[in-house]
């Protein structure tokens, strides 16, 4: 008991940041729930925050963030469909921090063998970063590596197409990318006791642009903390990481995010 909590205590102590990550952690919605015996699983996961704090009557100061997340996955059969989405908009003083969603749909057929495959298709924006729009269309193979009760260890990797649209936040100037690329990952999961479980995954995707005669790589990853409350409620802390070694223009390369949350699943 005092192990679970100290770590109940830590999570709700984490602070709350934000992360438009460039690679989507579509694992964590599968791992939070495909080990069930249900056949479906929705999670909601919004919060809305706004306040006014000024120095003074002249200065104004309100800061406004909403952010929304639906994960859905249903697993009728021996298939896996999952649809992801999500709204961030955070602003002070009128002014837009981030304004970012997407909306990613993947189906893994043959979701329980050791080896089974994956397609996906993907819309998304960062407008504070400069993405208009991301569209990317592939698929993957999946190997479960190791895999009990307790723990689970997976591998997957394949092409992807990506079609990019960015503009220069500091001016007008736009470019384009269509480029094939090589996306891979890491899983793994870790149920500690019966209400505590730990999950991190880990991404890689590269490729080459012949137009710059360089290759474009990103790499990302994401720990993410879950404390069962009931069966329906959770509290649940994450951390997550991108690294890009050649944005289109200059932007950060490395970001992430600390954020702890409360998550209902139906």
């Amino acid at each position: 008991m005092p192990n679970k909590s100290f770590l109940f205590l830590a999570v709700v102590a984490l602070f709350n940041t934000s992360l438009s990550a460039q690679i989507l952690n579509v694992e964590k919605s599968r791992l939070d729930s495909l080990g069930q015996e249900k056949k479906y699983q929705i999670v909601l996961e919004s919060s809305f925050q706004i306040y006014n704090r000024s120095a003074n009557a002249e200065e104004k100061a309100e800061f406004l963030n909403i952010s929304n997340d639906l994960n859905a996955i249903y697993e009728p059969g021996k298939h896996a469909y999952i649809l992801l989405g999500n709204l961030q908009l955070t602003s002070n003083n009128d002014v837009e921090i981030l304004n970012n969603s997407y909306v990613h749909f993947r189906t893994n057929f043959n979701n329980r063998k050791k080896f089974s495959t994956e397609v996906y298709v993907q819309a998304q924006d960062d407008k504070f970063r400069g993405l208009r729009n991301r569209y990317l269309v592939g698929g993957s193979i999946r190997w479960r590596a190791i895999e009990n009760e307790k723990f689970e260890f997976l591998l997957g990797t394949g092409p992807m197409f990506e079609h990019e649209r960015w503009n220069n936040v500091s001016n007008e100037e736009s470019e384009v990318l269509n480029l094939p690329k090589l996306s891979s990952y890491i899983i793994s999961r870790w149920e500690i006791t019966e209400t505590i479980d730990v999950n991190t995954i880990i991404y890689y995707q590269v490729g080459y642009d012949p137009d710059a005669n360089f290759s474009r790589q990103r790499v990302s990853s994401s720990t993410n903390l879950n404390f069962k409350i009931t069966t329906n409620f959770h509290f649940t802390a994450k951390f997550a990481m991108s690294y890009e070694n050649n944005p289109v223009f200059p932007i950060t390369k490395f970001i992430y995010s600390l954020e702890n949350g409360l998550r209902v699943s139906f």
